[in-house]
């Protein structure tokens, strides 16, 4: 839902580039502000996974390349 919501903005601040088998990619286009995008994004993952019931976390890894 958080990738939609920013897809659908005049400038959105992240993609999602490439959906992978036990993960994705994300491309962050403000790199000033990527570690709060990708906190936020993150914090959004979480919290759906606890609605859904599963027990589980996301792994996230800052890339500056």
């Amino acid at each position: 839902d958080l990738a939609i919501q920013e897809l659908n903005k005049n400038r959105p601040l992240f993609y999602v580039t490439l959906w992978q088998h036990d993960g994705c990619s994300i491309k962050v286009k403000d790199k000033e502000r990527g570690q709060a995008q990708f906190k936020k994004i993150q914090k959004a993952v979480r919290a759906r996974l606890k609605t859904l019931g599963i027990n589980g976390d996301i792994e996230l890894k800052w890339d500056t390349n």
